[in-house]
Parts: C-alpha cells; structure tokens; sequence
C-alpha cells in the first residue's frame, strides 16, 4: 500500500544513517548489516544499494573510456566525492522522492471528482531566515539562503503585481493616479541571487547573480568559496545608491510606505569583515542577513547518488 511504501524509504534513511561511510580508504558502508537492512526495505539487494551509492563514478569511467570526446558533463563534474557525500546524496534523494509523494496524495485527498470552475493554489512558505533573530552568532547557511531568495522572489512577484502592473494598466486606460512605482523593490535583491549571464558571449565583468556564480566557481579549477564571494561582491556592491526625492501623499500610512521603500540605499551585497562572509539585504534592506559561503561548493556539487534514489525506487 501507499502508507507502508512511506514507512518502508523512511525506514531506509534511517538504516543508511545508522550503515554510515568510511572516511578513509574505499568508498563504503560502516555497518553492512545496516546496509543490508536499508535494502531490505527498498526492496534491492545490498550489492545494489552498494552501487548505487558508491559506485556510481564506475559507470562515468566507462562513458569517458568509450567516447573519444570530452563530453559537457564531464567538464562540469567539479571535485571527486568523498563516502559521506555519497551516503547524504542517496538520503537526500530519497527524501525528496517521498516529499513530493507525499504532497501528492495531500492534492489527491483534497481534489474533488467533480468538474471544478476555478482552483486556488495555497503556497506556504516558511519565511526569512535569520540567525539574528534567534541570537545566534553565526551566519546563515546555504539551506537559509534558499529559504530566503524563495521568499525574496514571492515579494517580488508581489511587488510587480501590486505596483507596476497595476500602474500599467491605469497608463494604458490613461487614469490619472497620485501613485508612483516605488524605486526601491525586491527586484536588486533578486538579481544580487539569479541574474543569468547575458545570452551571447559573456565578458568575465558581466553581473552575475551568487547562484550563477557558485555554478561557475565550483568547476574552475583551483577556486575556491573565496573567489565567487569577491566576484559577487564586485558586481553588486556598488548598485545601492541614494533616493533623496519625497512625495507628498494625502494619507499618513501610505507617507509612511513611501518613506520606508525609498529610504536610503545600501549595496545588495556587501563583503563582511569575517571570512567567507557576506551580507544580503534582504525584505528592502529591512532585514539584512549575513551569510557564511564556508563549505558551499561541497553541498551544491551534483551528486550521482541523489539521481540514483530515483532509479533504485522505480526498480523496487
């Protein structure tokens, strides 16, 4: 049933958790009994689980020894993984399989047979996060930063629709309104994170956001967190500048709006005094957040293993 194939990839974390990896020498289990177990429940044998976690790169050597081309995802393999990398893959695949099967049965539960006119999309995310806010002294990690560019692209979603679509459409029907689009908007922030290179031939001073940095800097050889945290504050450093414009509005609350979004800039990005350390300023400069890029390359590096939980539940 669909409860017990729940239990039973559930049960399998755990069992890999419990199996762990060798630190040293090949790539493998701790424990095989707990390896064995962890199969068992898949439905494979240990051998199999074996090399769908370990042994993965095997089938790389043998695609490189039988085409005489370098191909596109050779060059973009970046560093060898070590035995804990492939057992966190294996975990987190099979996590994000039964993520999703689970949010599929919730939708199946909640539909109607029935022929619907309209459907709302409910999105429920978990917010900004900050280590700030709970008194910690640390920065915030590679999983908080992917927290928070969700939250920045839903308010600026928000934004666009809210104020510059809307102002649009009164320029189009010609309504004259006492409203102008904010200048400042969620928008720097975003680009900060996800503007892609240009579509022709990129120039090394082209902006880039941080993500399409990180992808850049993880399969250049010799470089390091260091290197992508010095070309994203380069780019984005010096994009805040200063509104000295007022506006005179009719109503106190909407004064108060006008003067929190246009209040002075600060760079999008700014380089922390702490290594590896950079600030974001994110929710308009409200909420700034100082990330930590130490050890980044290695949880964003493609991992074999995370695409083999797929195919290993498929074949259960």
């Amino acid at each position: 049933t669909e409860q017990k194939a729940i239990w039973h990839v559930l049960a399998a974390i755990y069992h890999l958790g419990a199996a762990g990896a060798c630190r040293v020498g090949r790539r493998q289990f701790v424990s095989f009994d707990s390896a064995q177990k962890a199969g068992g429940v898949l439905g494979c044998e240990g051998e199999e689980l074996h090399t769908a976690v370990f042994k993965h790169h095997l089938r790389q050597l043998l695609q490189r020894a039988t085409s005489r081309e370098r191909t596109a995802a050779e060059a973009e393999e970046g560093p060898r993984l070590t035995a804990a990398q492939c057992l966190e893959g294996m975990a987190a695949g099979l996590y994000e399989e039964l993520f999703t099967a689970v949010v599929s049965l919730i939708n199946r539960a909640l539909s109607s047979q029935q022929l619907a006119l309209a459907s709302v999309m409910v999105v429920d995310t978990p917010g900004l996060r900050n280590p700030r806010h709970s008194a910690e002294e640390r920065g915030a990690s590679w999983s908080e930063l992917c927290h928070n560019y969700l939250q920045e692209r839903l308010l600026e979603h928000c934004h666009t629709h809210t104020f510059t679509h809307t102002l649009e459409r009164y320029a189009q029907e010609r309504i004259p309104v006492e409203l102008e689009n904010p200048e400042n908007s969620p928008a720097e922030v975003v680009s900060a994170l996800d503007q892609p290179p240009p579509q022709v031939r990129a120039a090394d001073g082209d902006p880039r956001g941080l993500l399409w940095v990180l992808d850049e800097e993880m399969v250049t050889p010799r470089s390091n967190e260091n290197s992508v945290l010095e070309r994203v504050s380069q780019y984005f450093s010096g994009t805040g500048h200063t509104h000295t414009r007022t506006h005179t509005r009719t109503a106190e609350l909407f004064k108060m709006l006008m003067r929190v979004l246009n209040a002075a800039c600060v760079p999008a990005v700014r380089q922390c005094e702490q290594p590896l350390q950079c600030e974001v300023k994110h929710l308009l400069g409200c909420d700034p957040v100082r990330y930590d890029l130490t050890g980044w390359f290695g949880l964003i590096q493609n991992n074999p293993s995370s695409l083999n939980a797929t195919c290993l539940l498929q074949n259960s």
